[in-house]
């Protein structure tokens, strides 16, 4: 997951995979869906990261990752996000 500055209608959530075989940078491989779209069909685990200002990045594969910027965030501990991650450890 990766946000830009939202523009009109536009979130500026990217919501990819890292699949090798799948081109995110091919405009012809890509689709706009709404947020309820994303979330309720295509990738569930994104709902809790949504309020995230632009510039985040978030990996929500078998680890959770997050930056902000390009930056590596840290997490807080006993903070919402870290509540998340453990809940994902387990």
């Amino acid at each position: 997951m990766d946000r830009r500055q939202p523009q009109c209608a536009d979130s500026g959530w990217f919501i990819g995979c890292q699949a090798d075989e799948h081109d995110h940078n091919d405009p012809t491989a890509l689709r706009t869906v709404s947020l309820y779209e994303a979330v309720v069909i295509i990738c569930p685990r994104a709902l809790p990261y949504l309020a995230f200002p632009p510039g985040a990045t978030i990996a929500v594969d078998e680890a959770l990752s997050f930056f902000m910027n390009g930056e590596p965030l840290e997490v807080r501990e006993g903070s919402f996000v870290d509540a998340q991650r453990r809940r994902n450890i387990n």
